[in-house]
């Protein structure tokens, strides 16, 4: 039995490296509490992180964790990190804690117990597999936010009417406006999602319009509304994409950073997104144009919906806990 404050989410974000670690972690916060389970969430971060989750119902602290790591024992630990070296992983094996990796690309030889990829590419990962280690890998354990777990039908429309427009927490690239620009004139709707980082925001007045709705800070639940009610998502490839396909939202997908390469190859590959290009491509905004003029098609904004839904059920988060729950009791049995 697991004692109700053993668990510790370890993660990383702020204003340069974003809130996507942090967003996932909460969802697996969020999986544990269905245990009745309290973990803690401890960020190596900025006053960004403070902003992000000083509102929330969670316990956390702002520390960096990798300095520490020596520190932490007995624990269940939960890492979430592209910025730890390998000797951290060591150090806190060593010292009697269990240790889940969520892993997004097989970046190290892991010293762990379980290896998390939940990815939709994740059992495409050369992983060197060994015997004493258990492996979660690939669509079945995608980790989504606790509102896309159980989600309405999402019905498709025959006319292509509104457009949503997102590029996560911070908009790092600044694409929103170079969208706008672009799109301004179409006959559609367009929902433009400001997220709470953002640093630019001198363009909404200019854009402000009959067609353009802008949309701040919006929490889960309304995102996932506005999801029900787009007929298609301009987004980049991160852990939004992950969240259009398990509704269902026919997506045109851009790459904003070189770690998203991977979801805009294999969400492509299986028939889901309609791919761009990545942020520099010279011919993006025609690329874009092009893209919407695919899915301007009702049949192929309906099977590119199905091809989503079918490839995330939204339950990732559960699962991974199940099995982190079930590898503790046998442990606890030895």
């Amino acid at each position: 039995m697991i004692s109700k404050n053993k668990v510790i989410i370890l993660t990383e974000g702020g204003s340069e490296i974003g809130l996507g670690h942090i967003t996932r972690c909460l969802a697996l916060y969020e999986a544990f509490k269905e245990y009745d389970l309290e973990p803690v969430l401890i960020v190596n971060g900025d006053k960004k992180v403070d902003e992000f989750l000083k509102n929330r119902n969670i316990q956390y602290k702002i520390e960096n964790w990798i300095k520490n790591a020596k520190l932490m024992k007995d624990s269940i630990l939960i890492i979430d990190s592209y910025l730890a070296p390998g000797k951290v992983y060591s150090t806190l094996k060593k010292n009697n804690n269990i240790v889940i990796v969520i892993d997004d690309y097989n970046r190290l030889q892991y010293n762990a117990d379980i290896i998390v990829s939940p990815t939709i590419y994740g059992e495409f990962l050369n992983y060197k597999k060994h015997s004493n280690m258990l492996y979660l890998l690939g669509s079945k354990y995608i980790i989504l936010r606790k509102e896309f777990w159980n989600i309405p039908s999402k019905k498709i429309d025959k006319d292509l009417k509104n457009i949503m427009i997102t590029f996560g927490g911070e908009d790092v690239r600044n694409l929103t406006p170079k969208m706008l620009g672009l799109l301004k004139d179409m006959p559609y709707n367009f929902h433009v999602v400001i997220g709470r980082a953002f640093k630019d925001m001198t363009y909404i007045s200019k854009y402000k319009g009959s067609n353009i709705s802008f949309y701040f800070d919006l929490d889960t639940k309304d995102m996932l509304n506005l999801m029900l009610l787009s007929d298609v998502a301009i987004s980049s490839c991160g852990l939004t994409l992950y969240e259009l396909a398990r509704v269902g939202v026919p997506t045109i997908g851009i790459v904003v950073a070189e770690n998203q390469r991977l979801n805009a190859q294999y969400f492509q590959k299986f028939g889901f997104l309609v791919y761009a290009g990545e942020y520099k491509n010279n011919n993006l905004e025609r690329n874009i144009l092009e893209s919407l003029e695919i899915l301007n098609d009702y049949h192929e904004r309906k099977l590119r919906s199905e091809i989503g839904k079918k490839l995330i059920d939204g339950l990732g988060a559960k699962r991974i806990v199940a099995e982190v729950v079930k590898y503790e009791n046998s442990i606890s049995r030895r």
